[in-house]
């Protein structure tokens, strides 16, 4: 049976407004292939009928046709996993994993399987960062990181899969937290006046509101899924070198990950230059988008009146996290040379776009640091000669509206969207159309 590798039914399906908030473990690795990595089924999905019925709920306003849900391999060049349209639409390996937004053009433009984005980029919220650079897969799991994010206590494994050797990642084992908790909400950096709720798993603490804002579910929990916090329901990881805070000394104090042995976790001590091994789920990190809130409540916490000098060097690391971004090399782009029109807009525009302005010769696109990418004259350039067209997709409103709503139910920080509004009179009326300038390699605006 043939399985395909382009999604283009699923790209455009309505926004079936699946729960970001929820969790799914990741699937097992298989070594044989013809079934999907999510039910485990050859056949048809146990989740075909939930899926029909999500369409169902949607296509009453978009009147758009239902998507059949059938089994197809992961788009990735590369990878033979296959899954149900079902599956991965459900799936949520990492958190707010959503896979049609990530589907988007100007994110993947195929359906991915999670051996393609590196788990605690995504996870940091850098889901197009996520699925760039070099990847090494987990030994047992459909996960993936990126050789800089080698998660603490992980050793490199070499396995016999085929007939080639690929070395995979072995993970450190799950381990308890029996020592202090972290006094202040890992989910916000308000300090409301509500009971802390310590995560039976690990040293994190939370707020019962912000997990039920932030944080899901997964099945597996059941009664007890409101005492594990967002990273220990995820099992989300951390990497050497980031820095850290570990209760020692009647106090959290800052700390930096080793490298450490097979499941060992060494951390450095910043304030006493000592080494000491400790359980993963000892450790503290805070999300980069609030490390520094809740620096500003340790800072008033009379817990620190008498460390200002531990205060010091946790704002240093907490600074530090605030401001992450991933250090990925991207392939430049090429200038895009053709219109586009989506089919949202064929009912009332037809016929063959006009030409393009040909690129001037003397320009390319080079990387500008930190900011991705720019295009430059290799020679000086006479005025008001042309360099090209910026160009971008016709769309119609409800398709903006669509792709803006994915966007936003993300909470990727790397979410593009170029998008302009013009006006074309097509038969003597006036119409509104909409112009979609955020796709891979047009990113020159």
């Amino acid at each position: 049976m043939n399985f395909p590798k382009h999604h283009d039914d699923y790209l455009d399906m309505p926004d079936l407004k699946i729960d970001n908030n929820a969790c799914t473990s990741y699937p097992n690795r298989q070594k044989r292939m013809e079934k999907c990595i999510f039910c485990g089924n050859i056949g048809t999905s146990p989740l075909a009928e939930w899926f029909k019925q999500k369409q169902l709920s949607v296509n009453k306003r978009s009147r758009k046709t239902l998507v059949a849900d059938k089994m197809v391999r992961c788009g990735h060049e590369s990878c033979s996993i296959r899954f149900h349209y079902s599956c991965i639409t459900n799936a949520k390996p990492m958190p707010r994993w959503n896979a049609q937004y990530l589907i988007l053009k100007q994110n993947n433009g195929v359906l991915l399987c999670p051996d393609h984005f590196c788990d605690l980029c995504f996870t940091d919220t850098f889901q197009r960062s996520a699925s760039m650079g070099e990847l090494v897969k987990v030994e047992n799991q459909v996960r993936a990181f990126h050789e800089k994010c080698k998660p603490a206590g992980s050793y490199y494994g070499t396995k016999l899969f085929g007939k080639d050797k690929k070395t995979r990642l072995i993970l450190a084992p799950s381990t308890s937290h029996t020592d202090e908790h972290f006094p202040f909400c890992c989910g916000c950096a308000e300090g409301k006046n509500e009971e802390l709720i310590e995560c039976q798993s690990c040293v994190q603490s939370f707020h019962l509101s912000c997990h039920g804002s932030y944080f899901g579910n997964q099945n597996d929990l059941k009664k007890d899924e409101k005492k594990n916090c967002e990273n220990c329901m995820f099992n989300t990881q951390m990497r050497v070198g980031e820095g850290v805070l570990v209760f020692t000394n009647t106090v959290f104090r800052a700390a930096r990950i080793m490298s450490g042995g097979r499941g060992a976790v060494i951390v450095e001590v910043l304030s006493t230059k000592t080494k000491i091994t400790v359980p993963l789920k000892s450790l503290f990190c805070p999300y980069p988008r609030i490390a520094n809130g809740i620096f500003n409540q340790m800072a008033l916490s009379k817990s620190y009146k008498k460390h200002q000098n531990e205060l010091v060097l946790i704002k240093a690391i907490f600074e530090q996290r605030a401001v992450f971004k991933p250090n990925i090399v991207r392939k430049i782009p090429s200038f895009k040379c053709k219109y586009q029109m989506h089919k949202s807009v064929h009912r009332y525009m037809s016929g063959e776009a006009e030409s393009l302005i040909p690129v001037n010769g003397n320009v390319e696109i080079v990387t500008v640091g930190k900011f991705g990418f720019g295009m430059i004259a290799v020679m000086d350039l006479n005025q008001k000669i042309p360099i090209g067209e910026y160009i971008g997709e016709l769309i119609s409103k409800p398709e903006c509206d669509r792709r803006k709503n994915l966007g936003e139910d993300s909470h990727d920080s790397e979410c593009m969207f170029y998008t302009f509004e013009s006006d074309v009179f097509v038969g003597g009326k006036k119409r509104k159309i909409y112009i979609d300038g955020a796709q891979i390699g047009n990113e020159l605006a």
